[in-house]
């Protein structure tokens, strides 16, 4: 027992409290007391097994927060807004954080832009790829990974179908479908300046909906108009066709966000990743 004691440099007295204490607590004697030292018991030899195995995964889990903290082991949940999950920017981020001896897992969350900003800032998302951000919310921080122009999806049963180079004063009076004006009020706002411009007031729609996607089926169903990405060429194709309209100089951005006070490494290595993508390919 002395030499126990001057290997946890404390008093020989101190330590036999402690040993009273922790048999006490287990409700078995976990030493032999012997005239030349101690012994483990049955019981006492039991206990030594279970506590090398905790010291053993308590040294892992020592390394693997020092890993987390250095940014090369982890788990990113990130948001992206349906539709937009094959963005070589998304792929090359994650080939490039995934490179470079890092263990980092995706779990990657299809929502609207309005829930990912609410899941980031309760901390349910590390980031997302998003839409239509607010700039004058300082909680939040963003980079564009992505910028195309707006088309206008045309029914094809429609006249204006076959027109090559429409205008957008073309559409005076016909009835356009959008998203709701709290979804976002600057890009909505910016929408119907343009409308304004061209001298025509769109009819008011029986129907919205929250993303484009669900936009383009109401076209193809004949319902009316709407003013979309036109990544979103590629639906539809039988019922709808999109057209560039040179008044529709508004760009559709998307942003990865994430929460202004979050300095996880990690997080900051995707960042930097989505920053300097790899190819595709991963060259």
């Amino acid at each position: 027992m002395a030499a126990a004691a001057r290997v946890l440099n404390i008093a020989q007295p101190a330590l036999s409290r402690q040993i009273s204490t922790m048999e006490a607590e287990m409700g078995a004697r976990l030493f032999n007391r012997l005239s030349r030292g101690v012994s483990l018991t049955r019981f006492g030899r039991e206990l030594e097994v279970r506590a090398r195995v905790l010291v053993a995964q308590a040294d892992q889990m020592r390394s693997e927060v020092a890993q987390a903290f250095a940014g090369t082991i982890g788990r990113l949940r990130i948001g992206v807004i349906p539709g937009y999950g094959w963005l070589p920017g998304i792929t090359g981020a994650v080939s490039g954080l995934a490179s470079n001896q890092r263990e980092v897992r995706f779990e990657f969350v299809s929502c609207l832009s309005g829930e990912q900003i609410e899941l980031i800032k309760c901390g349910r998302l590390d980031a997302g790829c998003l839409a239509w951000r607010s700039p004058q919310d300082p909680s939040l921080r963003g980079i564009v990974i992505h910028s195309e122009k707006m088309a206008i999806a045309i029914p094809r049963k429609s006249s204006l179908a076959s027109s090559r180079n429409p205008r957008l004063r073309d559409f005076a009076g016909q009835t356009f479908l959008t998203f709701p004006r709290d979804r976002s009020p600057a890009h909505y706002d910016s929408l119907m300046r343009k409308f304004a411009q061209a001298g025509i007031e769109p009819a008011e729609s029986a129907a919205t909906a929250s993303d484009s996607a669900t936009l383009l089926g109401l076209v193809a169903a004949g319902l009316g108009f709407a003013i979309v990405p036109e990544t979103f060429a590629r639906y539809h194709q039988n019922e709808i066709v999109l057209r560039k309209i040179p008044e529709l100089d508004m760009p559709f951005e998307l942003q990865l966000v994430w929460s202004a006070d979050n300095r996880d490494p990690l997080l900051l290595e995707l960042v930097r990743a989505f920053e300097h993508p790899l190819p595709p390919d991963g060259h």
